[in-house]
């Protein structure tokens, strides 16, 4: 019996990409294709959202999360914690020329 296949898109870091397809294959995964290249806008949102992981660790709690957040939640809270970073930014510049002034 032939059925029609859906065609999904999966992210991951190069290092974990055997795991991933090990794992897909053990589901049942019967056909697997590499794209070329990656999009652009997607591998940039990529990098912003690893960059903005990394920053975030200084800040954790001790339990992460537990409810996820909606499409629209994450991009709202994405977007915040981007101009506050940028925020934090500006003001360790200021703080640096103002000791420098000093």
């Amino acid at each position: 019996m032939i059925e029609k296949m859906n065609v999904v898109h999966v992210v991951t870091v190069p290092s974990q990409k055997k795991v991933l397809l090990d794992g897909l294959r053990s589901l049942g995964i019967v056909h697997l294709a590499e794209k070329e290249s990656a999009d652009p806008a997607l591998t940039e949102r990529f990098a912003a959202l690893s960059k903005l992981s990394m920053l975030l660790t200084d800040y954790a709690g001790n339990e992460p999360e537990k409810t996820p957040l909606s499409d629209g939640d994450f991009d709202k809270l994405f977007s915040q914690l981007n101009a506050c970073l940028d925020k934090k930014q500006q003001l360790e510049q200021a703080r640096a020329a103002a000791a420098a002034e000093a």
